[in-house]
């Protein structure tokens, strides 16, 4: 059994970053954080708390190289989003 029986991990068909997703929500990284948070509140009613959380962790992976600033921010956001009560 070689390199052929290995799975590919790449993040294809999950679809954890379609653009806009939270931005069609008033989410911005840019934003303050009453209103960041503001945001995702409405995300989370939308998709959940789960799917919220690892959109951002998905970003932070992502943005940490190039952009660490920003995806201090994205870190932040997705802490929150993991402290929220689950909706009964």
């Amino acid at each position: 059994m070689g390199a052929s029986c290995a799975k590919k991990k790449t993040n294809s068909g999950k679809g954890v970053l379609r653009k806009g997703l939270l931005i069609k929500y008033g989410y911005s990284y840019r934003l303050a954080d009453s209103q960041r948070k503001k945001a995702l509140e409405s995300a989370i009613k939308a998709y959940g708390k789960t799917s919220v959380y690892n959109r951002l962790r998905a970003v932070v992976k992502l943005a940490a190289a190039k952009e660490p600033t920003v995806a201090a921010v994205f870190q932040m956001d997705a802490e929150w989003v993991k402290a929220q009560p689950t909706a009964a």
